[in-house]
């Protein structure tokens, strides 16, 4: 700013980042009313400008909420099939649940083991990995199965850590379960679900050396797929974030890590901080739990939630799920298309 009379002369300093965020806001508008950034089509506007409106767009509306126990036991991210899969409004609420809260769950799916497809082709593409294209999760008496498919606990964890990229969203479709009216409490097999960005959140606030330790520190994930005899490796920290520090992903599976390859003098630290962050995540406070009933589907972002169930007695309880895998920019494309489309 200029000198003047009244005040010294002053220069500002804006960051790249802000500067990117605020551009649309400085822009001339024909009229008082065309205030919204999706305000202009996107073919009047030259490509770089579209593409930083676009971002504006998704940092202003995009904003996940962090829960827990109580939170989302208050507003469930639940919605009925029919609704779901025959009006655009039952779409976008699913994708809004999975984006924003990082799972939906969908009632009164039809025990047919292909819905799961049908869900999923719904809001974009399958994931096809090692289990192919769907698989099945229920019990298995060979003692060299995996953990999954016994009646054993099966703890907080995120699904295949250990791949290239884990994908970013798991569907589970209950085919078989007992009645949760029943006496299943005594045997067993209740889902729970936890919030691992609110877990990371909690830690980042209150214990900030441990969050940077769990958020720098790389930690080898692998597993040995022995129906085709190949071990999978791959390099994750607990907690990821961006380049603004905002939290992206959640890598964690007791059962696929190893130990981290750190000098002496910091291994202590790590577990310090991985313990933490683990006692949090098993705190009842946090746990979303029910028991899934036939017909129950639920969809969550598998590097954000961190799900498992508790033991069950196989002579008891008989457990059926599909799962399939997705990709987490499929949804979240379709949301923010949604979005704009309904702000036109």
């Amino acid at each position: 700013w200029p000198q003047s009379a009244r005040r010294p002369p002053h220069a500002s300093t804006y960051t790249a980042e802000w500067l990117h965020q605020f551009t649309t806001v400085f822009q001339p508008k024909e009229s008082p009313a065309e205030t919204t950034v999706s305000a202009a089509p996107a073919q009047d506007q030259q490509r770089p400008h579209d593409e930083i409106t676009d971002e504006v767009y998704i940092n202003k509306k995009s904003s996940v909420i962090l829960w827990n126990r109580d939170e989302i036991e208050e507003n469930p991210p639940e919605l009925e099939f029919d609704d779901f899969m025959g009006t655009r409004a039952g779409l976008k609420k699913m994708l809004k649940n999975v984006c924003k809260y990082g799972i939906s769950i969908l009632r009164g799916v039809p025990l047919n083991e292909h819905q799961i497809v049908n869900v999923a082709r719904r809001m974009g593409y399958i994931r096809e990995t090692g289990y192919g294209v769907t698989f099945d999760v229920k019990y298995n008496a060979d003692p060299k199965t995996h953990l999954a498919y016994t009646g054993l606990q099966f703890g907080h964890h995120t699904d295949l850590a250990y791949r290239e990229r884990a994908p970013g969203v798991q569907l589970l479709h209950c085919l078989k379960a007992a009645d949760p009216a029943s006496a299943q409490e005594h045997a067993g097999g209740k889902s729970f679900f936890v919030d691992g960005f609110y877990a990371a959140q909690w830690l980042r606030y209150n214990y900030p050396q441990h969050f940077e330790t769990l958020s720098k520190t790389p930690v080898i994930f692998s597993f040995l797929d022995s129906d085709r005899d190949r071990w999978f490796r791959e390099s994750w920290p607990v907690i990821s974030v961006d380049h603004m520090g905002k939290l992206k992903d959640i890598h964690y599976s007791l059962f696929s890590m190893r130990p981290p390859l750190l000098p002496q003098d910091k291994v202590a630290n790590y577990y310090q901080a991985l313990r933490l962050f683990s006692q949090r995540i098993e705190q009842s406070t946090l746990q979303y739990s029910f028991y899934l009933s036939p017909g129950d589907l639920v969809v969550i972002n598998n590097r954000r939630i961190l799900h498992g169930r508790t033991v069950f007695e196989p002579s008891k309880v008989e457990r059926h799920l599909k799962g399939c895998y997705m990709d987490l920019d499929e949804l979240k494309s379709l949301y923010e298309k949604m979005r704009k489309d309904d702000d036109l």
